[in-house]
């Protein structure tokens, strides 16, 4: 009886101490929700070389408890992508933070470029508030060339972008791929705070500047046929060319349409495509509220123009210039 009171004692110590075990072993394992992105495996044995200069993002992930976005707000503190052998030792990666808009992304930060470590668990160390949906991306030099695990497997598709990352400037025009995993996670801790390391990109809180080449800075000009300007590259542009009456301006764009004397059947605000580097042009003929211009000029009298520039990461100038167009035709001389 006594040896069986001792096993018996035994048995519920042993008991004990295994579930303090595992209540131990399950509140220090990492759990799935705190990563954004897939998990990634020992074996590295798929040879990624771009050949151009890309940018990855993960958009969706199939294996339940994977995320591919933040979940809520927070603050990733780190990046984590397997290499195996690496082909080219100059080789770098540097990860993204990047926040949906319509027709693409907005780039809000990035981890310092780091030169990848053969057969090794890259881990790049960060400190970058997200909001919650923000994605995570990838983007690599044309002249990467090494292994990374095949993950596939897991589901999920991505896009891909040419080019390296801007903050400020949208990525746009990318390619789908489905059933496509590329293998990097973040580290994720929810809602955090954090502030910004040395080599990475705050967010872009900055408004876009916008310089007027055409109208410049005379006050007068005898011909106008087109206004030229410009802005941050990317950016999404609006003018309003607007006629003053006597002294009086209209005080805005919306105020002018509000106005009896602005109504017109054309529209008041106008878009203007920009290049590549930020340069566009707004050609008049035609397109002079309320009135018909087929020669592409404004008429004499005072204007104001009104130009407003939105960034990709929505932060929006405007910009004001009232000057007047002199009339072109020649006085007659009277006759003695």
């Amino acid at each position: 009886m006594a040896n069986y009171q001792k096993g018996r004692k035994l048995s519920i110590a042993l008991k004990a101490s295994f579930g303090t075990l595992l209540v131990s072993l399950l509140l220090s394992a990492p759990a799935l929700a705190d990563l954004i992105g897939p998990t990634l495996p020992g074996i590295a044995d798929r040879r990624s070389a771009p050949g151009v200069d890309t940018t990855f993002v993960q958009t969706s992930l199939d294996t339940p408890g994977q995320v591919a976005s933040a979940p809520t707000a927070g603050t990733i503190t780190g990046f984590n992508m397997r290499i195996g052998t690496v082909y080219n030792a100059g080789s770098t990666i540097q990860f993204w933070v990047l926040r949906p808009i319509a027709g693409g992304y907005a780039p809000v930060a990035s981890s310092a470029a780091q030169t990848v470590q053969a057969n090794a668990l890259n881990h790049v160390t960060a400190s970058i508030p997200v909001a919650a949906g923000d994605r995570i991306g990838l983007s690599e030099p044309a002249a990467n060339d090494f292994e990374t695990p095949n993950i596939d497997s897991q589901g999920g598709s991505n896009t891909w972008f040419n080019g390296i990352p801007t903050v400020g400037v949208a990525l746009t025009g990318g390619t789908n791929q489905v059933n496509n995993v590329f293998p990097f996670n973040a580290d994720f801790t929810p809602a955090g705070g954090g502030s910004t390391p040395p080599g990475t990109a705050p967010p872009d809180t900055t408004a876009p500047d916008i310089n007027l080449t055409s109208p410049g800075k005379k006050r007068t000009y005898r011909r106008l046929k087109s206004i030229s300007l410009t802005t941050e590259a990317g950016a999404s542009v609006k003018l309003a060319l607007l006629r003053c009456v006597g002294r009086k301006c209209p005080k805005s764009a919306k105020a002018a349409k509000k106005s009896k004397k602005g109504k017109g059947k054309s529209k008041v605000m106008h878009s203007v495509s920009l290049s590549s580097s930020g340069k566009g042009t707004f050609k008049l003929a035609g397109k002079l509220r309320g009135r018909k211009n087929r020669k592409g000029l404004a008429k004499p009298g005072k204007y104001v123009l009104y130009v407003q520039a939105t960034d990709a990461a929505g932060n929006s100038a405007v910009t004001t210039k009232k000057f007047g167009i002199k009339s072109s035709k020649k006085k007659k001389k009277k006759s003695s």
